[in-house]
């Protein structure tokens, strides 16, 4: 008898979108049939899992929707829903801090944001503000999601968007996906590690190397400074230690998750997992990149040095 039951992953729900560029299958997996034919999955067998492996927000119309599906589904079946964050969940979290009150813009930041900056510091309302975020530094049409925006970022009676997202009456389903989304997973059965590799920096430093990195940053620097301090300390050589068990290394890599929370004014913590959500910086000018890129590709040396005595199973990672 099979007692191992089955895991499936699904990825980039990214709200559906709905462009003619679109096959109709991706329209399908926000569709209250898919979620439903996911509920039967799960109660087919008591040890089937699913793991959601991030990107659920920006752009299509069904960003709030698939959210209280994939929530519904996790308090229902609880440890064996996977809910994983990607880039793009990560970044909706600087909407708490940069769209009600404006943030100072650093004269000489990162080039890759050149753009977002200038728009940003344009902007005179929260609605502008918005507009420059989500075009300018999140990679999507806000026209085109405006309405489902509007649905999660809509500011009832006085209240902004920290308190929205803080208060158990008012989107409590998108709250709780940060509450219990993790940046990687490890499902023990199929030996596969979960993850968005897609649009993350480079996040396989050692905790020691993060506690140093929250202790030595500068006091009095601003938003998106600190945010860019995090940035290119992530850049520094990763400083894995080596025979670490899978668990373990699970709790480095979702370590920046720990200690934060939705709180009135940005942590340490959260400056560190804004930069653990931004692209690297381009490296094509050193390292030619030809496509179809054949696998397996070549990881630097710490890296794979820590993963040794880790045995996954290299078919099925994200």
């Amino acid at each position: 008898m099979d007692t191992t039951g089955k895991l499936l992953m699904i990825s980039d729900l990214e709200g559906c979108q709905t462009d003619a560029h679109v096959t109709p299958q991706s329209q399908a997996m926000c569709s209250p049939e898919f979620f439903d034919g996911l509920d039967k999955f799960m109660a087919d067998h008591v040890n089937n899992r699913i793991g959601f492996l991030g990107d659920y927000f920006d752009k299509g119309p069904h960003v709030v929707y698939s959210i209280r599906r994939i929530m519904k589904l996790k308090r229902k079946y609880q440890a064996r829903i996977y809910i994983i964050l990607g880039n793009r969940d990560i970044n909706k979290l600087r909407l708490l801090y940069e769209v009600d009150e404006p943030q100072p813009v650093p004269d000489n930041g990162w080039p890759v944001w050149k753009d977002f900056y200038e728009a940003y510091a344009k902007a005179s309302t929260p609605e502008e503000r918005k507009r420059a975020i989500f075009t300018k530094s999140m990679g999507a049409e806000y026209n085109d999601i405006n309405k489902d925006i509007n649905m999660y970022l809509k500011t009832p009676k006085n209240a902004n968007i920290l308190n929205n997202l803080t208060n158990i009456n008012y989107y409590k389903d998108i709250r709780n996906l940060f509450i219990y989304g993790r940046i990687a997973a490890y499902d023990h059965d199929t030996r596969t590690l979960m993850s968005h590799a897609g649009g993350f920096n480079v996040p396989f430093h050692s905790k020691d190397y993060y506690d140093n990195m929250i202790a030595t940053s500068p006091p009095n620097v601003s938003y998106y400074e600190k945010i860019e301090y995090y940035r290119k300390q992530l850049h520094m050589p990763p400083t894995p230690k080596v025979n670490m068990s899978i668990d373990d290394i699970i709790d480095v890599i979702n370590y920046p998750l720990e200690g934060w929370n939705f709180d009135k004014d940005p942590t340490e913590e959260f400056y560190l997992l804004q930069a653990l959500g931004l692209k690297p910086d381009k490296i094509t000018d050193k390292i030619p990149i030809r496509l179809p890129i054949r696998l397996p590709i070549r990881l630097p040396i710490p890296f794979i040095h820590m993963w040794n005595p880790v045995v996954i199973n290299p078919a099925i990672v994200s």
